[in-house]
Formats: C-alpha cells, sequence, structure tokens
C-alpha cells in the first residue's frame, strides 16, 4: 500500500504546486498572468521562474513524501 499512499501524495502535492505556482506567475507581475508559458515567465523575470520551476518540481516529492510519513506514523 506504501506505493499507493505515495501515488495519492505525489498527486495532491502536484495539484498544491500548480495552484501555488499559478500564483506566483500572477503576483510577479507579468502581463499574460496565468496563461504565460514558462518560457516567457523566465524571460520576463529569471528568479520568479526558477521558483515556479523549484515549486513544480517539488510538489508532488514533498507530497507522496508526506503522505507515506503520515501512513507509517
Amino acid at each position: 500500500m506504501t506505493a499507493l499512499h505515495g501515488l495519492v501524495g505525489g498527486l495532491a502535492g502536484s495539484v498544491l504546486a500548480a495552484v501555488v505556482a499559478v500564483n506566483v506567475v500572477i503576483f510577479s507581475g507579468i502581463d499574460q498572468g496565468y496563461e504565460a508559458t514558462l518560457e516567457e515567465l523566465f524571460d520576463h523575470n529569471f528568479v520568479v521562474g526558477v521558483v515556479v520551476a523549484a515549486i513544480l518540481a517539488a510538489g508532488p516529492i514533498v507530497g507522496a513524501w508526506l503522505n507515506i510519513r503520515r501512513i507509517r506514523d
């Protein structure tokens, strides 16, 4: 069951990371807002692009880890 819990946690983490990343993009001040691509975001502000990419990459990993840890405790 640990793999299933990891999958569920990863999916939940992905959804949460996407919501947070979209909000970071919107508040970064880019003209296209939530419709901006990562390329446009990096062209607008490199640091915000790195932060958004890190959030999108870390979301599923942290979500899976937290869910597996919660089940084991």
